[in-house]
């Protein structure tokens, strides 16, 4: 099974200039940490990462033997951890 840290690779890179869009577009952008303390853009759209990674191809070659919480997980660490900037 992939480590976190092979699955994310240079995502920590990245993490401090990550933002959140607003699906309405109207909002300004947010940090991972304003688009999840207040929800909903001021423009009532939901917040989407402006970028989301490729999954890798190790992903793909083991994805029969993951369940579906892993596959949950890997996926949803992308846009997580994209903006985190702990």
């Amino acid at each position: 099974m992939l480590s976190l840290q092979q699955f994310h690779g240079n995502v920590y890179e990245n993490s401090m200039t990550m933002k959140y869009y607003s699906t309405n577009k109207t909002a300004p952008k947010a940090s991972l940490e304003d688009a999840v303390i207040h929800g909903l853009a001021p423009d009532r759209g939901l917040y989407m990462p402006e970028e989301i990674q490729k999954l890798p191809a190790e992903f793909f070659q083991q994805l029969d033997q993951l369940s579906l919480q892993e596959i949950a997980f890997y996926c949803g660490q992308l846009a997580l951890w994209a903006g985190y900037r702990g």
